[in-house]
């Protein structure tokens, strides 16, 4: 088995930020039994790809979904979802489809954590709250 290299998230020192060529089983990313449900956005047009798994939410004025920036007074400071696939580049606004229900570990979710940013896993569960009620952050159980 190949080894599996997650996106780099706040508060998670030695995680590897990955050239994402492979896809992250399940059983990594999904902590719960909550049905995983997409819909799908419209992506404004990005200066570079990102990837799976990065926290998204809406602009106000648009309605069109870009990463979410805690620093942002446009509706874009509330995350509305996760990218359910890697995204490229694109100098055009684009489809792209956006998890809105599940249980997922945070250890896989990509945000912003600059000073601007999520101070933690715990501000962007509260963040999650207004507009993602039904998506939920879970460290994996260990252990037996």
């Amino acid at each position: 088995m190949a080894d599996i290299n997650l996106p780099q998230s706040a508060g998670f020192a030695g995680v590897a930020l990955s050239r994402r060529d492979d896809v992250i089983p399940a059983i990594v990313a999904l902590t719960g039994s909550f049905p995983v449900e997409t819909e799908i956005e419209t992506l404004v047009s990005q200066a570079g790809a990102l990837p799976i798994f990065t926290l998204v939410a809406r602009n106000d004025s648009t309605g069109k979904i870009t990463v979410c920036n805690p620093a942002a007074s446009d509706g874009t400071q509330k995350p509305i979802g996760i990218l359910a696939s890697d995204v490229a580049q694109s100098n055009a606004d684009q489809p792209v489809s956006v998890i809105v229900t599940g249980v997922f570990n945070p250890n896989v979710i990509v945000f912003d954590d600059s000073t601007t940013g999520f101070a933690d896993v715990a501000a962007v569960r509260k963040a999650l709250r207004e507009r993602a009620p039904c998506l939920f952050l879970r460290e994996p159980k260990t252990g037996s």
